[in-house]
């Protein structure tokens, strides 16, 4: 089982994608913003993937 980490500071759509992936069988692990410590975050829950909404209006992705 896939362990998932949702960065989202939208919290419909975060909703929605976390009601998709478990009811697929993945363990979601839910963060609804971008000011936690991610680099922390990662180490203490250990995902096997991490989804970021780059499309929110907070994101910044470098160019």
């Amino acid at each position: 089982m896939l362990r998932i980490l949702l960065i989202n500071d939208t919290a419909k759509k975060v909703g929605r994608l976390k009601a998709a992936l478990t009811e697929a069988g993945f363990e979601v692990i839910d963060e609804s913003g971008l000011t936690i410590d991610l680099p922390a975050r990662v180490e203490t829950v250990r995902p096997d993937v991490i989804l970021i909404d780059t499309e929110s209006p907070t994101s910044t992705i470098p160019t």
